[in-house]
């Protein structure tokens, strides 16, 4: 039974990629063009500049420009303030990077990465990818740098015990109004033990060795999927240095307000009616001596 059996000369295996259905190869003689599909629609042929190849019928392809030394160079486009996306933060950001080695300097625009983990396990969705950018040095060594947030280490290690998502009624259906609120159960590592399972929810934080650790992200559910996602839940972590400097500002704020809306139109209010006072009093004064002078010159007309 384990006798293998001849190969039947009437099976012809082929191989045919259908990751693209047009493939332009360049080589250094000119350029190559493939059609993926049936027998019947396979095109593979070298292809010139400005000719025509019909693809299908009514179909055509025509390359229109051919450059064998052109190098493809990632640059950021400037977005005017008004039309920028506010949630959007830093992921758009790029910055320019020059490695020199010898005396050939490479230069590289780099795209902000999210997390810069080298591993398969944190690419959920493609969220956390790791994606560097590779320099050759002129001695063959390669370096890899990545543009993203800087990293220090937690006072201790955290684990997650659960997540669990709260939604109103009816469940989640792939939108943010659907979510009542996302809680997860947290421990810390201390001493060698864990500690006692900790619950932080949306704009319910836990402090633990000087940091506060808050609700930040979550994997949602893609809409076509509701059971999937959920694979993950993303934690902020932040300190409160320089609370108090914030909370006096906040104080004077406040201050300046009631001063400005309060206090002040009520001592310009008394100064205005201690000055119509003594517009007052000065009139009555002069009404007073006017007539005094009255009643003297009529006694010299008399006499």
């Amino acid at each position: 039974p384990n006798t293998p059996k001849a190969t039947d000369a009437r099976i012809v295996m082929t191989y045919r990629p259908q990751s693209a259905p047009i493939i332009l190869a360049a080589y250094p003689g000119g350029m190559h063009l493939v059609v993926n599909g049936p027998a019947s629609r396979l095109v593979s042929r070298d292809i010139a500049v400005a000719e025509v190849v019909e693809v299908i019928p009514g179909l055509r392809v025509r390359v229109d420009g051919f450059w064998a030394a052109a190098v493809s160079e990632l640059k950021p486009r400037i977005v005017q303030p008004s039309a920028r996306r506010r949630d959007a933060g830093e992921m758009f950001s790029m910055v320019r990077v020059e490695v020199q080695s010898g005396s050939k300097i490479e230069t590289k625009w780099l795209q902000f990465n999210q997390y810069a983990f080298p591993g398969d396990q944190y690419a959920y969705a493609g969220r956390f990818s790791y994606l560097p950018e590779r320099f050759q040095l002129d001695d063959g060594t390669g370096i890899e740098i990545v543009f993203s947030r800087r990293r220090l280490a937690l006072p201790s290690p955290v684990a997650l015990d659960d997540f669990v998502l709260d939604t109103h009624v009816g469940g989640f259906t792939g939108q943010a109004l659907t979510i009542l609120n996302y809680e997860s159960t947290l421990r810390f590592l201390d001493d060698g033990k864990w500690t006692q399972p900790v619950s932080i929810m949306v704009n319910a934080p836990t402090e633990h060795r000087g940091y506060w650790y808050f609700q930040s992200m979550w994997d949602k559910p893609p809409v076509n999927n509701p059971t999937g996602g959920m694979n993950y839940t993303g934690l902020g972590v932040g300190n409160r240095n320089g609370v108090y400097v914030q909370l006096a500002g906040c104080c004077l704020a406040v201050s300046g307000m009631i001063f400005a809306f309060y206090v002040k139109p009520m001592i310009k209010r008394r100064r205005a009616e201690r000055s119509r006072a003594k517009v007052g009093d000065a009139s009555d004064a002069n009404h007073g001596d006017a007539e005094a002078t009255a009643r003297e010159m009529a006694e010299a007309v008399r006499v």
